[in-house]
């Protein structure tokens, strides 16, 4: 992922906690770890969240049609992104 994309990612998803909230002030936490070559980022929030039959919907684009073997590195610059419960 090219830093402008990840830069994307995250003002997406603190605008979003933003504006979709409850009546509480927003709550943001947003952690990094590392592991191995790769980095691990977390986000949270206080945010309305997302019903658990629309999950698939929303998170189902960013599924992988083939192993990466069969196919090249070349796509829509999505990355793996999914809600944990």
């Amino acid at each position: 992922m090219h830093e402008f994309q990840l830069e994307q990612v995250f003002q997406n998803l603190i605008g979003n906690a933003i504006r979709y909230r409850s009546n509480l002030p927003p709550r943001i936490q947003i952690a990094v770890e590392r592991r191995g070559e790769e980095w691990l980022f977390s986000i949270q929030d206080n945010g309305l969240g997302i019903e658990p039959q629309f999950r698939e919907q929303i998170f189902g684009i960013f599924k992988r049609l083939h192993t990466a073997t069969r196919i090249s590195r070349h796509g829509n610059g999505s990355c793996d992104l999914q809600e944990d419960y």
